[in-house]
């Protein structure tokens, strides 16, 4: 995950070059893997959140957030729930081309920024 955090950090302060200028396409998947790690975390986060009511108090505020923190491990396990059955296991990306992963990637940097 520290990986992972390291090259969204790159990308979120403008030093994605440093990811992206020398083409090498087992860096790119590499790449594309974390991403699609990161986006399932952070999807499958916010479905846990906005479905489970017992969650919304604990997420409402900063003061909310940190107290839920402060709980006991057992504790927001507790409230979190169980752990979904699904793993994410393998990634069986397929890319047909270079061209193929370099629009994936800008089309990647579009929605970052975007989003920012």
């Amino acid at each position: 995950m520290g990986e992972a955090y390291d090259v969204r950090s790159d990308v979120e302060h403008l030093y994605e070059n440093k990811h992206l200028e020398v083409f090498d396409r087992a860096s790119r998947l590499e790449l594309t893997k974390k991403l699609e790690m990161m986006e399932y975390i952070a999807r499958s986060t916010l479905v846990r959140i906005l479905l489970n009511s017992k969650l919304w108090p604990h997420f409402a505020n900063t003061d909310a957030l940190k107290a839920f923190w402060a709980l006991s491990e057992n504790e927001r396990r507790t409230l979190w729930g169980p752990r979904p059955q699904s793993q994410v296991f393998g990634f069986g990306l397929v890319l047909s081309s270079a061209s193929h992963l370099s629009a994936m990637f800008s089309g990647l940097n579009m929605a970052i920024f975007s989003l920012s």
